[in-house]
């Protein structure tokens, strides 16, 4: 799908009431993200990184899962966890 490289329409209104009302620019920009924007467009804008939380505690959930699942040559399995 085409990616937005810039605001059209009221987007940029939009953003820049949001912007001065205070709101969680994270929240704004996962917004314009699903609506199609250019991340480094959104970015140059709110002058911040976007780090998507709930993915972040999808790839730890993962790692932990993982951490269980070690295999270790010659090791024998307890079955006491």
């Amino acid at each position: 799908m085409t990616k937005y490289t810039k605001f059209y329409g009221t987007w940029e209104e939009w953003l820049n009431i949001n912007i001065k009302r205070g709101c969680c620019k994270d929240e704004l920009f996962k917004i314009l993200l699903e609506n199609n924007f250019d991340y480094n467009l959104i970015k140059n804008k709110l002058k911040i990184d976007y780090v998507d939380v709930n993915q972040n505690q999808n790839q730890n959930q993962n790692n932990l899962k993982n951490f269980y699942n070690i295999n270790i040559k010659n090791a024998e399995n307890s079955n006491r966890i």
